[in-house]
């Protein structure tokens, strides 16, 4: 009897110690995306259907609760057509929000008993349950959704099983920490700029205004002096000081409005302002995207990373002349690469390294987010502006 125990036993081993390999293969999977900075409903997606494979269940879901109404939002689910997300308006009359709101997991049959009706027609197969299991998702101690997994056969999920399936919960509460910092870190950086840009407009015009209080008191000593041939040069003068000013305040509105565009992607953003800068200076701005499919930066990379376009675009309008200018963005894979070349009066080498106010910036700019910053120009020949950023892993996978 004890050498069939024995038997047993070690038949168990190779099995169990396969089951938790499979568990923590997929809670590193999930890391990786999450250190990836992969967006949050991919990382979720990821977590359904990594769930419903571990737990060999019919159905795998997320519902997060919405802090206004209390109720039960359905984020995905994966059953075996996939990974999808729809809105299911049933939620709130299952137990999964019971287990929400008493912050505790539950396991059928465990807490029902076998054959006991489980009062839950799940909306998102279309069946009755006869097997689930439930962890809530907690944040700071408070229950803000859970994570479930049910069958519609009553094959109860084993409890080894169900002792991991919180492991999974806590990569959903680590994605959601990390997008609601990443969240805050990037509209901390738009509240910088717009600050910044604030400050510029309002130093801008404060010189100007000086600037014509003074070519104002000119002015009248050339009237009383009668003297024609000054006050027309002086008039010229305040005239186009004051546009230089009017341009530097509608550019400086045009980066306020790229800077609160929330809703774009990177390049879609970039392209739509080239298009308005042109149209606005008068400087025909070509712009190129020869990358495939989508850009995956972090979000404070793609703000740094419109700034010093933005600058670069500026310092050409100020000091280039040029009437012609190329933006092309490529990428091998790896890096990210933005190329803006103009045909402008040119640089001087000891300009090019030297310590301008804008040109330092930018690459003070391109230093933060661990890019590189090449500045190529020749009198009278252009200038060409690189710049070059790693892309996330998750683009680089693909």
């Amino acid at each position: 009897m004890l050498k069939q125990e024995i038997k047993t036993t070690e038949s168990l081993v190779p099995r169990l110690t396969h089951d938790a390999e499979r568990w923590l293969e997929g809670v590193v999977t999930i890391s990786r995306k999450i250190a990836n900075l992969e967006e949050t409903s991919v990382i979720l997606e990821a977590i359904v259907g990594l769930t419903r494979t571990l737990m060999a269940a019919d159905v795998a879901a997320i519902a997060l609760l919405n802090e206004v109404s209390g109720q039960l939002i359905l984020k995905c689910h994966a059953t075996e057509d996939g990974v999808q997300q729809i809105s299911c308006d049933k939620m709130n009359e299952t137990v999964v929000l019971t287990a929400v709101q008493n912050g505790q997991p539950i396991r059928f049959h465990d807490e029902y008993g076998a054959g006991a009706a489980l009062g839950w027609y799940c909306p998102i197969l279309g069946k009755p349950i006869q097997s689930a299991a439930i962890v809530p998702i907690m944040i700071d101690g408070t229950p803000v959704g859970a994570l479930w997994v049910s069958r519609y056969e009553a094959i109860p999920f084993a409890y080894s099983d169900f002792l991991r399936l919180p492991q999974l919960a806590d990569q959903i509460v680590i994605t959601l920490e990390h997008a609601s910092m990443m969240s805050k870190l990037q509209a901390a950086a738009v509240a910088q700029e717009r600050y910044r840009i604030a400050r510029e407009m309002h130093d801008s015009l404060a010189q100007v205004l000086g600037y014509l209080s003074l070519q104002m008191q000119t002015l009248e000593v050339l009237v009383k002096q009668r003297n024609q041939d000054g006050l027309l040069a002086e008039l010229s003068t305040a005239r186009k000081t004051i546009n230089a000013a009017q341009d530097d305040v509608r550019e400086s509105i045009l980066s306020l409005r790229t800077t609160l565009s929330d809703d774009l992607l990177l390049l879609t953003a970039l392209e739509q302002y080239v298009e308005a800068f042109s149209i606005q200076t008068n400087i025909e701005v070509q712009f190129k995207n020869e990358v495939q499919g989508t850009v995956h930066l972090s979000p404070l990379t793609e703000t740094e990373l419109v700034r010093i376009v933005q600058e670069a675009l500026t310092n050409i309008r100020k000091h280039a002349q040029a009437h012609h200018v190329q933006l092309c963005v490529t990428s091998d894979g790896q890096i990210l690469h933005i190329h803006i070349a103009d045909d402008g009066t040119g640089m001087r080498t000891q300009e090019v390294m030297g310590s301008h106010f804008g040109l330092q910036t930018m690459r003070e700019r391109a230093q933060s987010i661990h890019g590189q910053l090449s500045i190529v120009s020749e009198l009278g020949a252009g200038t060409t502006v690189t710049l070059s950023v790693p892309l996330l892993a998750s683009s680089r996978n693909k």
